[in-house]
């Protein structure tokens, strides 16, 4: 019931590259490196530009990078979750090397 009264992700990439930048702060962005194929047949054409959105996301901070999980489709946590672990290992230590 909830997922029906959220905005498309695109939306939110939206809302959040109109709000400014990040700074400094560590952001991992991961992005699903195969097309969502049995979803949407529009969604599976706009991959590229998803991944180039995704990127521009991730370059709002200076210390943003975008990572293609290859094996992995629109749901990364299920499909992928090592990736998630890892970009959270890459948050936690951005935030201890600001502060030494």
């Amino acid at each position: 019931m909830a997922e029906g009264k959220e905005p498309p992700v695109w939306v939110c990439g939206e809302q959040a590259r109109t709000g400014g930048g990040f700074g400094n702060i560590p952001v991992v962005v991961l992005s699903a490196g195969v097309q969502d194929q049995e979803e949407d047949p529009q969604l599976d054409r706009d991959h590229p530009r998803k991944l180039e959105l995704q990127r521009q996301l991730a370059a709002l901070s200076t210390r943003g990078v975008q990572t293609v999980v290859a094996n992995s489709g629109h749901w990364v946590p299920l499909q992928a979750p090592e990736s998630v672990i890892g970009a959270l290992r890459q948050i936690v230590e951005g935030f201890r090397s600001q502060q030494e």
